[in-house]
């Protein structure tokens, strides 16, 4: 089977959903079809001599597998968003339908499947906050959990750029519809185990190391490496814009693109137009590209602490919290960490010390709630950031250091966003 790109917005890849791998080979192998400029979902007919090479099975299984198969993507539903927040299900497909080969125009055997309209802002015209990955993935894996592990592993890390991700255990367990299985962290810790030397052997180029983190084990930091190629999908207006700037003789505009970000391009290209149509009635313009590469590095130089434009800004602000929470977070463990090695008389004093300096509230707060509650913990914290700071090491010294260990400094928009939170953590 010919691999292809299968493309889809981050938040679906990060969905819960319970999908056998025959229902995940099917729905993929429909969605590999969509084309970027689709604005409406068409009925996709499979015959079932493709069924077969699609589901890997034998002739005389394939219309069994096929049937439970194109069942699943009724039965099963997709589970968007969580119960703090809100949250969305649906199907994946609204209908699935099979046509003998008596009753088919051609004279043979098909499967109909039709996405679910709620797929569409997911699948279809995506601008932003998404990513792809080869069709070959769901052939080297032997299970939907080791499938649903390189996926949450791949578009966390940004197809690999970022090395090192953060998870609470149980909203690891939740993403990998193992919540219900492994209420021991052990057995569980096992089980991931499993899936982690299933996906290692594989020859998907994705080597994957996992530590615990905490006492009790509250964190699993995954240790990335990957020598997957990334074949970026580009958007329609993205696809004209580089034709353009060809057009001009400029030589490397994925390059600009990635540097300056495409509204910035975008402002550079139409003040180039601009004076090339000026300069019609004069002196002609001999070098568009180099008259580009002015306006691109000379703007941006005056931009760069501007707030930005258009969806430039959602990623600049999504880059923030990404940031700012795996920060938090790192943060937390480590207070967790030098709390857990202070001796009962240390954690006594510094429990007196902090009421003391705490206001009326805020104490009355801890002694009603006990020093488990959160108010307590994030007290804690306080105030081993600004007596202890020693004990953070140089990693968490600034956020500028943590961002750069972590790899988010690889990722566009980067120096935007961080000056932001400089200016937050200070």
């Amino acid at each position: 089977m010919a691999s292809k790109r299968i493309t889809q917005a981050n938040s679906l890849a990060m969905s819960q959903e319970s999908l056998s791998l025959g229902g995940l080979r099917l729905i993929y192998s429909v969605v590999a079809n969509l084309r970027m400029d689709q604005e409406h979902f068409e009925t996709v007919e499979i015959p079932l001599a493709e069924m077969q090479e699609i589901l890997q099975v034998s002739q005389k299984s394939v219309y069994r597998e096929a049937k439970r198969a194109a069942l699943e993507l009724l039965n099963q539903t997709i589970l968007l968003g969580d119960d703090d927040n809100g949250w969305v299900a649906f199907q994946w497909a609204s209908e699935s339908r099979y046509i003998p080969a008596k009753n088919h125009p051609r004279k043979y055997s098909a499967i109909k499947i039709r996405l679910h309209e709620n797929l569409k802002p997911f699948l279809l015209q995506l601008k932003s906050h998404f990513n792809s990955f080869p069709q070959q993935v769901l052939y080297e894996v032997n299970s939907q959990y080791v499938f649903k592990l390189f996926q949450i592993l791949w578009f966390e890390s940004h197809s690999g750029k970022r090395t090192v991700l953060e998870f609470e255990v149980e909203e690891f367990k939740k993403r990998l519809n193992l919540e219900s299985k492994y209420a021991e962290f052990s057995a569980f810790r096992r089980q991931l185990d499993t899936l982690i030397t299933q996906l290692n052997e594989t020859k998907l180029g994705l080597k994957v190391q996992v530590e615990k983190v905490g006492r009790p084990v509250v964190m699993l930091r995954f240790h990335i490496h990957s020598e997957i190629e990334v074949q970026e999908t580009l958007p329609d207006a993205e696809r004209a814009l580089i034709l353009e700037m060809k057009r001009l003789g400029f030589h490397n505009p994925h390059d600009a693109i990635k540097s300056y970000g495409r509204p910035h391009v975008e402002r550079s290209l139409a003040k180039t137009r601009q004076i090339m149509q000026e300069a019609k009635s004069g002196v002609q313009i001999e070098n568009p590209a180099a008259l580009l590469h002015h306006l691109l590095k000379k703007d941006y130089e005056e931009e760069i602490f501007e707030v930005p434009e258009d969806d430039t800004q959602e990623k600049v602000i999504h880059l923030v919290d990404e940031i700012s929470t795996a920060f938090d977070l790192a943060l937390r463990l480590r207070s967790q960490e030098v709390w857990e090695s202070l001796s009962a008389k240390e954690k006594a004093l510094l429990q007196e010390e902090i009421l003391t300096k705490a206001n009326q509230v805020v104490a009355g707060q801890i002694e009603k709630l006990g020093w488990s509650s959160r108010i307590a913990q994030t007290s804690i914290l306080r105030y081993l950031e600004l007596n202890r700071a020693e004990v953070f090491g140089s990693e968490l010294s600034s956020i500028r250091e943590f961002a750069c260990r972590r790899g988010f400094n690889e990722t566009l928009h980067f120096e935007q966003a961080i000056v932001i939170l400089e200016q937050t953590y200070t």
